[in-house]
């Protein structure tokens, strides 16, 4: 059973330009509706500000904000903390005197009425370094709906170098909140965590990574979370992650799986531009013994005129409409779509790259605001061109521009044998003109993978050559086969999936997938027997081929006929005496030819490449 992939074409379904600011930090939220009007809000942070956005007739619009210049603030979450039908913004308060540098409390505000905007201050922590780290709202706690504020790094054991362990807030009356339980007191821990249902028992996990790059895994004990037990630990690789997320099985395969953002910048001076590598892996408990390995991993190169401390990131949601969720990366100014296709395979079925906005400071988002089935993508980031937010949709009505192979065709050439010969090719026709990507043996088998494991290379190693052409005001690509030692794998009715990012007419935006297309035709016998005898007997030569000519004998009447790669004669010569006869190539085009020589009841065909 071949995987129809689909290509979507996404539009924007609306710009927000958030004007001039230098921030580092993007936090877009979604809250239902705190006003009860009907319509959702969209919070983007700025620096000093969150600005409030209601959607309605398929445009955000700014009702409110909150804050000012002299303060650093970041909305973390909203809900009904306390229960009392009011609903609540729980936000971090950065000072920026010297003396309170690292003194960050949490803060909420509450609305004074169901209908009003969060005007109350009704609660703060004064503690310490109580947001350096970690902090975010989950209702996945004690499995009674109740949303908590959580964190890493326990406010009295955290100092602004070092954060130890992770805690939860309960309320303890109307608007009073205290740290109920705290947890892995002797850990030191980063700042990424993130909690769910792993393994899907009932049972709460925290997944939680130290400054060393170690994962830990806990599970409580019990329904009501009142202890937890460390069941795992795994050392990761490469640069530490900025965050981890539980996924809902991907890849539908029954197991839910756990992806890391990461980080990295490839020049030592922060704040110069450069490129910034930005990598994703996704790990699976595969056996289910609780043991965690990597089942997929991507990394890319982002070029940003600034580099910030931070950026990128990571979301899930059904972007495509079609019920099922798929995995959204941001790094910079870059984002992709990710679509499960079977057990732990995933494949690209969008991205598209920022033209006018550079910046590794950038936040990702899911959400359906216009409630059609397909969740918008929210992108924001910052830089030193502004704040940018855009609010992107996928309509799958639409086929991408870009042009899709709309034939591909195997054909044997002229010599008959069974399986692939060595002058077999296939011809892939286009809808259109293409960016004619360079494609050799190096990058074929990724470019245009082949279904059943299947590869154009002989013994793994040997592929002829590749080359476009352009045919009726369309591309047209020959991959011409070889065959040494052993043929290549591919045959007629595989599927070719193309790799979309590299198969496109231009580069904004990238559209990344074209459409998978099967191999019809024939790899033979279409064409002519090729001899296998001595061509060669006593000092008599029937062919022989020359650089810029063709010297032939014949006892006879004699033809010689040359091809071009597709099969279409090129020259023809007859001849009805004994003689030898030279044929000029000279005038040929620079590539691959076939020339058949016919005397009597016996054919000849020989293979040359032409270079002028």
């Amino acid at each position: 059973m071949s995987i129809k992939i689909i290509g979507l074409r996404f539009t924007q379904t609306n710009y927000i330009d958030k004007g001039i600011t230098t921030s580092s930090e993007i936090t877009p939220l979604r809250i239902l509706d705190y006003n009860r009007d009907g319509l959702e809000e969209l919070i983007i942070f700025t620096y000093g500000k969150l600005y409030f956005y209601e959607y309605e007739n398929s445009t955000f619009n700014l009702i409110n904000t909150i804050g000012d210049s002299l303060l650093h603030i970041v909305a973390y979450g909203v809900g009904d903390f306390d229960g009392d039908n009011l609903y609540d913004l729980m936000m971090i308060y950065y000072y920026s005197s010297p003396v309170e540098e690292y003194y960050r409390p949490i803060i909420i505000k509450e609305q004074s009425d169901s209908t009003s905007f969060f005007d109350n201050l009704v609660w703060g922590n004064d503690t310490l370094y109580s947001s350096i780290y970690h902090v975010g709202i989950t209702d996945k706690l004690k499995h009674d709906g109740v949303e908590r504020i959580y964190g890493a790094g326990i406010p009295w054991l955290t100092t602004p170098s070092k954060a130890y362990g992770w805690y939860y807030y309960t309320c303890t009356g109307d608007n009073q909140y205290e740290i109920r339980d705290t947890f892995m007191e002797e850990t030191r821990v980063g700042g990424a965590m993130d909690i769910g249902d792993i393994d899907k028992d009932g049972l709460t996990d925290i997944i939680i990574t130290s400054p060393n790059n170690y994962l830990y895994f806990y599970e409580s004990a019990d329904l009501m979370d009142t202890c937890f037990i460390k069941k795992d630990s795994l050392t990761e690789g490469g640069y530490a992650p900025l965050q981890w997320l539980i996924l809902p099985d991907i890849d539908d395969d029954g197991v839910n799986e756990i992806i890391k953002s990461q980080i990295y910048y490839l020049q030592p001076v922060v704040g110069l531009a450069g490129w910034v590598s930005y990598g994703y892996a996704i790990m699976e408990d595969t056996i289910g013994t609780g043991l965690y390995d990597t089942i997929w991993s991507r990394d890319f190169l982002v070029w940003t005129d600034y580099i910030y401390g931070e950026g990128g990131g990571v979301d899930y949601g059904d972007v495509d409409g079609d019920g099922g969720e798929e995995i959204v990366l941001c790094g910079g100014r870059h984002i992709e779509v990710w679509k499960g296709i079977g057990d732990n395979e995933l494949e690209r079925i969008w991205e598209w790259t920022d033209p006018t906005y550079y910046t590794t400071a950038s936040r990702i988002s899911c959400y359906d605001f216009n409630r059609n089935g397909i969740e918008e993508i929210i992108f924001s980031g910052c830089g030193l061109t502004g704040n940018i937010t855009r609010v992107i949709e996928g309509d799958p009505e639409r086929d991408p521009e870009a042009p899709e192979m709309v034939k591909a065709d195997a054909s044997d050439g002229v010599v008959v044998g069974e399986g692939v010969d060595y002058d077999d090719y296939i011809r892939i026709e286009f809808g259109g003109l293409t960016n004619e990507p360079k494609i050799d043996k190096s990058n074929i088998d990724s470019i245009l993978r082949l279904s059943g494991g299947h590869s154009y290379l002989a013994n793994g190693r040997y592929l002829d050559t590749c080359r476009w052409e352009i045919e009726g005001g369309k591309s047209v690509l020959y991959i011409e086969l070889t065959e040494i030692i052993s043929k290549p794998t591919v045959m007629v009715g595989d599927t070719i999936y193309p790799d979309g990012v590299t198969i496109r007419s231009f580069e904004y935006p990238t559209y990344a997938i074209s459409e998978p297309i099967v191999i019809s035709g024939s790899f033979g016998p279409m064409g002519i027997e090729e001899e296998k005898g001595v061509i060669e007997r006593g000092g008599y030569k029937e062919i022989e081929m020359l650089n810029q000519s063709v010297i032939w004998n014949t006892k006879g009447r004699g033809v010689l006929v040359i091809y071009d790669i597709s099969g279409r004669e090129i020259i023809r010569e007859e001849r009805d005496m004994l003689g030898e006869y030279k044929t000029d190539i000279s005038g040929l085009k620079n590539g691959i030819y076939f020339v058949k020589l016919q005397t009597g009841s016996k054919t000849i065909t020989r293979k040359i490449v032409h270079v002028k």
